[in-house]
């Protein structure tokens, strides 16, 4: 009983590890690789964000084998995001991509358990379903919640944002995922990973948390 017991502990901290580190990592991700892009207004942040957010959800899934942990990584990485809420700064630039993780999240939950039930591997059309599927959430979003002031700076503010919203940005974010996918497929033996202990998990977490904040 007792090694029951001490079993079941050990994979719980295994988990809360895993998303802890992946989730942590995807904060840290966004906060910096955000900071940079928007200080140089380049606007090519759409061809990041969402092949970046399959593979922190992709690693965590896999290293866990529980859907569960889709949507624990999707919260911790968006509450890290609404750490800018203290600070003086617009409303929409830090609730808005919060929504689009935790919408991403969701998605690729609902794709890998279909896949999971269906026994199907994710493939081209089930990128291309999660990638359109998350934007079509996103903007249901934008104009059931958001003012109107918000809706005409966001992608659903004209014929021309939306289309490459929905069909460019997600053709190009499928290809991406897809190559990433045929990559990692296509190797013989895959490397073994250490999966992270709790200190380096939550040494993240305090890393992703201060450079949130700084940033």
């Amino acid at each position: 009983m007792r090694n029951m017991f001490n079993q079941g502990v050990s994979i719980i901290n295994r988990d809360l590890s895993i998303i802890i580190f992946w989730g942590s990592l995807w904060g840290l991700t966004e906060a910096t690789l955000g900071h940079f892009l928007h200080a140089f207004t380049l606007g090519i942040g759409w061809l990041f964000w969402f092949p970046l957010a399959f593979f922190f959800i992709h690693k965590a899934y896999y290293n866990t084998g529980k859907l569960s942990t889709i949507l624990y990584v999707s919260f911790l990485a968006a509450s890290i995001k609404l750490i800018d809420l203290i600070m003086p700064i617009r409303l929409d630039y830090v609730i808005n991509p919060a929504v689009s993780i935790i919408l991403e999240g969701v998605t690729l939950w609902g794709i890998y358990w279909i896949g999971q039930r269906k026994q199907i591997e994710f493939k081209f059309l089930q990128v291309l379903i999660a990638s359109l599927g998350w934007r079509c959430f996103y903007l249901a979003y934008v104009l059931l919640f958001l003012p109107p002031q918000w809706v005409a700076i966001s992608p659903a503010g004209g014929l021309e944002p939306l289309i490459k919203f929905l069909f460019g940005e997600s053709a190009m974010n499928t290809l991406v995922i897809v190559s990433y996918l045929t990559m990692t497929r296509s190797k013989k033996a895959k490397p073994q990973i250490q999966l992270p202990n709790y200190r380096i998990a939550f040494s993240l977490l305090a890393l992703a948390l201060f450079v949130q904040w700084m940033v």
